[in-house]
C-alpha cells in the first residue's frame, strides 16, 4: 500500500514508541534533538527521557518553520535527530515543503517527518524517501479511525 519494501518498515505500539526508538537509536549521551515550537508535546517530553537535549526553534508568523533559525541551530548544534510534525500538531498547518527539503539537505542526522495527520492533509514526503537517506517518516492508524489499535508505522530508507 505504501510502495516500500518490508525492510523499510517498522511497526510499533503507536508513534510514541517509534519516536522513542529513534531517540534511543540516534539520541542519548546528551546528543541534541531539534524541533520547532510549538509542536507535538511528546517531542519535548521524550527527548530528555532518552538522555538527549531538546532544542526548540520558535515558529515564525503564519506557523511556518523559521528556516534561518533552524539552519543556524543545525550548524551550531549538529543535532542527531530533527523532529518535524507534518501537518504540525497543534497548529494544524503543513510547513513549507521547500523548508523541510532544505533541512533534509543540511541535517547531519536523522530527520523524522511525523505524518500522524497525513489522513487529514494527504501531504507526504514518502516520494522523497529514496532522495534522502536521512529521512524517516512516521504514520499512525490512530488518526485513520483506529486509535484503539495503537499501531504506528516507521518508514525509512534501508
Amino acid at each position: 500500500q505504501l510502495g516500500v519494501e518490508s525492510d523499510e518498515l517498522i511497526v510499533g505500539n503507536g508513534s510514541n514508541e517509534l519516536i522513542q526508538m529513534v531517540l534511543t537509536a540516534f539520541g542519548g549521551n546528551r546528543r541534541k534533538v531539534l524541533f520547532p515550537a510549538p509542536s507535538y508535546a511528546m517531542y519535548k517530553v521524550m527527548t530528555p527521557l532518552e538522555c538527549s537535549v531538546p532544542l526548540e526553534v520558535p515558529l515564525v508568523e503564519g506557523w511556518d518553520l523559521d528556516l534561518p533559525a533552524m539552519l543556524q541551530a543545525i550548524e551550531v548544534h549538529r543535532p542527531k535527530v530533527v523532529l518535524l510534525s507534518y501537518p504540525n500538531n497543534p497548529t494544524g498547518n503543513c510547513f513549507s515543503e521547500e523548508k523541510i527539503l532544505e533541512v533534509l539537505r543540511v541535517a547531519p542526522g536523522v530527520v523524522v517527518v511525523d505524518e500522524a495527520y497525513f489522513y487529514f492533509s494527504r501531504k507526504t514526503f514518502l516520494p522523497r524517501l529514496k532522495d534522502f537517506p536521512n529521512l524517516t517518516i512516521l504514520r499512525t492508524l490512530s488518526k485513520a479511525g483506529m486509535a484503539s489499535l495503537r499501531v504506528g508505522i516507521l518508514i525509512a530508507n534501508r
